[in-house]
């Protein structure tokens, strides 16, 4: 499955889930996603020498500095948490 189309899945996912609760839950919890995702940059190595694909088993998570200096644990549980049946990257 394409990269572009889980992540679609995993926002109705969690926008059905939130919503269960309310409207305005189901913005922040979009929102709180979307802040998560942008703060952590998501590397993968080639598959191999000269090769145009990439290894999607082999996916680093880098926390970006945003200027707070602060390591904040959840936000990285959150994102392994919510991709727990999928690579985040199609070789």
């Amino acid at each position: 499955m394409a990269i572009d189309v889980r992540g679609r899945n995993l926002d109705e996912t969690l926008r059905q889930n939130a919503t269960r609760f309310s409207d305005d839950y189901a913005d922040l919890v979009m929102l709180s996603l979307r802040q998560t995702m942008a703060g952590i940059e998501f590397v993968a190595r080639p598959a191999s020498r000269g090769s145009t694909g990439w290894n999607s088993t082999d996916i680093y998570g880098y926390m970006k500095d945003v200027g707070v200096s602060k390591y904040v644990p959840l936000a990285i549980g959150f994102v392994v948490h919510a991709n727990t049946d999928s690579a985040l990257i199609d070789a």
